[in-house]
């Protein structure tokens, strides 16, 4: 990724961290009224025409080295010189002599840095402050406004001296603007004191670009960190306005506008802003020599600007810019222009976010390879480079992706046992391996690679291959996943040994990794083995909670009704009693005032279903008790409470199976009815109608009547029927005896059903539901039908099946 830290570094802006100014006041010594005070920016005087103030400076120094000069806070000469030079009656554009700009000078680079001069702890609250802009207080972004602005208007001042001297060098000796420019355009401090030494300015003044990148760094600064409200698009027409008298800034301002569009704004605005900076930059250099080319990191910080923007063109923009920096560089002779690893990082990322997969995959890895064949030393490919790929092949999913990733960590680690430390992984890139081989399992490249990573630190003790937290945690997922639960719980406990023994809180998993594993328990076969491994976890995070240090680790209601999934998985007789003891330590802690363990209405759904998985005699009370406590409480106001399809649903199959249909029938009204009230989560779907329909089917009382009325109810709440409910009515009308129209009715349904089958209206049954539906017809009344479902049952392998509509009775 590419790092505006060390751009900048590159760039060459200079650290004001031990820089001061030594700036004597000569305030006393001016001819002006007693009552003078110096306010923040107005002055509360009048200044007389005839009077002419200079700024003293101690000892007449006429060097640029600004290490020398010392701040004295105490002095208000920079104030003062803001001030004297808002008054145009006291220094005229143009009246200043050269120790007096000097002095400005001193007092823009004052303005400029004063906010910068601030404590580390200050400055690592204000790295955070841009994510949170609210947190600066008005008083901050006053003062901070106040210094931008009299810096800015220094510039300003100054570049209108500069244009006094070019237009009074024109009329005096004919030298040209454009002359002027060109000769002092780049000019380092040596020549620039050479021309400027004395009272008087010999023939010209120039403002250097140091200066207005001091300003524009004084507002990137401010802009990024939410204390200036002064937008992009304002500081462009600034810049503009300083270009057109004759202040030409360099690409390292440029650079810095674009850095701030990046750092903070409109995302998706700033890379139009940055593109039309640089090619308003590249034309002016392409026409005219005194501008200068756009530099590398001018160019990369547009490119970030466009990978950051999140428009669909960006990678092509970027891929373009990159493009044109090799043409300008072989072509044109641009040396500044030349690419580097910033700026394919910079491509990168915009191919990383781009949501157009393979395409974008495909180009990382081309842009890596580029990097990898490149005879340009500087474009050769660092950690970043290859983290771009092996991001980009890890998160394709695909088993093809996986095997990629891995490869590029192995020549990764290859390359700095080789001596090439810029592209040595760190622990992040193994985790993201780690997590990408989870995926399909591969346990055995998952302990590889956790093993090269602790011989790399044991053997180098380079903090970037420790194993960190991240992946410790890919580890645990990765056996989870895999199927050796146990291993992962041991990793996990092995984790908290630790961090116990040697009293490390860092070392401690987080709650994270406890609810992984908890996870992963809910997904085991042996659900009662699960179920006590899963409240071990659950007890072990109570423990540890307990301890002040390790209070983050206590359970939130996640983690409690993973537990109770699983228990009510394990159909364990005492399975209830466990899930109740749970929801009530729940519902105890949320009257305490723990809002995070507020329970929910899938929690008591499993207490229900442990009851019914149990097996128990009493369990079909049991269960309309819950129910009944249910709707009792979401009548008392708690809604989240109120019984859904699934309550309903179970109720009416556990009243069937106990033989009470006319109970379950009860139940299924009361649905209805609740549905009809305006409680839309309890519209009976297609397994409760499959369920009413199956106890009706095997009541030989009026079982044929209450099947059609059930099926009309599937019709009214508009739940398609299915080959499981026709079959239910065919199974009602065979055990009608007495009706002697119950074979013909019987096989008008499955002639009408075999229709929507071919007309693909209904969908074909499960294989389980397949077989049982053939039995149902293998028992019909329906003479020639029941003997053909009958031979088809004889052809059907034992186990699984692969149903196919032909099939189904009859055979064509």
């Amino acid at each position: 990724m590419f790092c505006p830290k060390k751009a900048f570094r590159l760039i060459g802006t200079r650290s004001l961290k031990n820089r001061t100014l030594n700036l004597r006041s000569t305030i006393s010594s001016c001819s002006i009224e007693p009552t003078f005070s110096v306010s923040w920016l107005q002055p509360t005087t009048t200044l007389r025409p005839d009077h002419r103030f200079s700024f003293s400076r101690s000892q007449g120094t006429t060097t640029n080295d600004y290490s020398q000069y010392q701040i004295d806070d105490e002095i208000d000469d920079p104030k003062s010189i803001v001030l004297l030079l808002k008054d145009a009656t006291a220094y005229p554009p143009g009246s200043m002599t050269s120790p007096e700009i000097k002095e400005a000078e001193n007092a823009l680079i004052y303005w400029a840095s004063s906010s910068s001069s601030s404590s580390s702890q200050q400055r690592q609250r204000r790295n955070r402050i841009h994510n949170d802009n609210k947190n600066i207080s008005e008083d901050e972004k006053k003062e901070y406004t106040n210094n931008f602005e009299n810096a800015k208007f220094l510039l300003s001042r100054l570049a209108l001296e500069q244009k006094m001297y070019e237009d009074y060098n024109i009329k005096d000796s004919g030298i040209g603007r454009a002359g002027s420019n060109d000769m002092m355009h780049g000019c380092d401090d040596k020549i620039y004191d050479e021309h400027n030494s004395g009272e008087n300015f010999t023939s010209f003044y120039y403002v250097r670009s140091i200066l207005v990148n001091r300003v524009i760094d004084c507002w990137r600064i401010g802009w990024r960190d939410g204390r200036l409200d002064v937008t992009p698009n304002d500081i462009v027409a600034w810049v503009e306005d300083l270009d057109s008298n004759g202040v030409i800034s360099d690409s390292r301002a440029l650079t810095m506008i674009v850095d701030g569009m990046c750092l903070r704004g409109d995302p998706f605005d700033a890379p139009l802003l940055a593109q039309w900076l640089l090619d308003r930059r590249l034309g002016q250099a392409c026409e005219d020599d005194t501008f200068q080319p756009p530099d590398t990191f001018f160019f990369t910080n547009v490119i970030r600007a466009w990978a950051k923007s999140g428009r669909v063109e960006a990678p092509e923009m970027a891929d373009g810019i990159l493009q044109l920096m090799h043409d300008l560089y072989l072509n044109r002779g641009f040396n500044e222009s030349i690419p580097n690893t910033y700026t394919y990082s910079a491509t990168m990322e915009a191919w990383s976010k781009s949501q157009r997969y393979p395409e974008s995959i495909k180009r990382i890895d081309a842009l890596l390879e580029e990097q990898k064949n490149s005879t340009l030393e500087q474009v050769a490919p660092d950690r970043i480079s290859y983290q771009y790929a092996l991001n980009a092949w890890a998160d394709s999913k695909s088993a093809t992706g996986t095997k990629k990733a891995y490869g590029i960590l192995q020549e990764m680690i290859a390359l700095y046992e080789a001596g090439n430390d810029r592209v040595a992984p760190n622990a992040s890139n193994f985790a993201r391996v780690i997590l990408a081989l989870s995926r399909h399992g591969d346990n055995e490249r998952v302990d590889s690679i956790l093993e090269q990573m602790q011989d790399l630190y044991s053997s180098t003790g380079d903090p970037r291959f420790q194993p960190t937290d991240e992946c410790w945690k890919a580890c645990i997922i990765a056996k989870a996943k895999s199927g050796s639960v146990t291993e992962a719980h041991g990793m996990l406990d092995e984790l908290i040994e630790r961090a116990l023994s040697s009293n490390n809180r860092r070392l401690m998993p987080r709650r994270s990794y406890f609810v992984d594993i908890l996870v992963a328990w809910s997904k085991v076969n042996d659900q009662i083995a699960a179920a006590e491994k899963s409240q071990r976890v659950l007890d072990r995070m109570i423990n540890l909670g307990q301890d002040i240090s390790h209070r983050d680790l206590l359970p939130d209601s996640k983690s409690f009704e993973l537990v109770i999934l699983t228990w009510s998985r394990s159909r364990h007789p005492s399975a209830p009693e466990r899930i109740q003891s749970l929801l009530s330590e729940m519902e105890r802690q949320f009257s305490l005032g723990n809002h995070k363990m507020k329970t929910s209405r899938n929690a008591y759904t499993n207490l229900i279903l442990s009851w019914q998985r149990s097996g128990r005699k009493q369990s079909t009370d049991a269960i309309q008790q819950i129910f009944d406590t249910l709707q009792d409480r979401y009548n008392k106001g708690e809604s989240h409470l109120r019984p859904d399809r699934y309550m309903f649903g179970i109720l009416i199959d556990s009243w069937s199976r106990q033989g009470d249909i006319e109970k379950a029938e009860l139940i299924f009204e009361q649905m209805i009815k609740e549905w009809k009230s305006g409680n839309s989560d309890a519209r009976p779907d297609t397994h409760v109608f499959h369920t009413i329909l199956k106890a009706c089917s095997k009541n030989r009382i009026q079982s044929v009547e209450k099947c059609e009325h059930y099926l009309d109810l599937m019709n009214a709440t508009g739940v398609t029927k299915t080959v499981q409910v026709c079959g239910y009515f065919i199974e009602a009308l065979s055990n009608q005896d007495e009706d002697s129209n119950a074979e013909e009715r019987a096989n008008i349904v499955l002639e009408e059903l075999l229709q929507n089958i071919n007309k693909r209206t209904v969908r074909l049954p499960p294989q389980k539901e397949y077989r049982q539906f053939l039995q149902t017809i293998a028992k019909s009344c329906i003479t020639r039908r029941s003997q053909q479902a009958k031979g088809i049952l004889k052809t059907l392998p034992p186990g699984k099946i692969q149903v196919h509509r032909d099939l189904l009775p009859p055979l064509q």
